[in-house]
């Protein structure tokens, strides 16, 4: 049997359909340098490529073992296109979320602390300031 260096890629899945974890290991080797800074190069922040990273082989993994991988094309465009896929569905995600900030000008309304609960130290510091003021009486 050949190494799996010499293997190709297509083969490398079926081996690791069969069972073979070396043969996603080598998968792996081959393509990480080029999906990472594919991704890298687009979203421009090392914590977003390193998670974006890990997802696109983990949602491989999930398609070979689910048996949905076809083999028309090459398994590094495939990666490619899975790591670009869930690069949109992050933006996408990003974008839909609603974002309520208080500190901008159409809501300074909310902005008050005549409207906020009082919290443990603001009702410390009152008794103190009423105890001196006693006191001071």
């Amino acid at each position: 049997m050949k190494l799996f260096s010499e293997q190709t890629d297509d083969q490398l899945v079926l081996m690791y359909v069969g069972g073979c974890n070396e043969a996603f290991d080598e998968l792996i080797e081959r393509h990480k340098d080029r999906v990472y800074n594919y991704i890298y190069h687009k979203v421009q922040d090392e914590e977003l490529a390193d998670d974006l990273f890990q997802e696109t082989f983990v949602k491989a993994i999930v398609t070979i073992k689910q048996g949905r991988y076809s083999e028309s094309g090459k398994f590094g465009c495939w990666l490619n296109r899975i790591a670009h896929n869930l690069m949109i569905d992050h933006y996408r995600q990003l974008k839909s979320e609603n974002k309520v900030s208080a500190d901008g000008d159409d809501s300074y309304v909310l902005n008050k602390k005549e409207l906020s609960d009082s919290n443990v130290e603001e009702d410390i510091i009152t008794v103190q300031i009423m105890n001196d003021v006693r006191r001071l009486v």
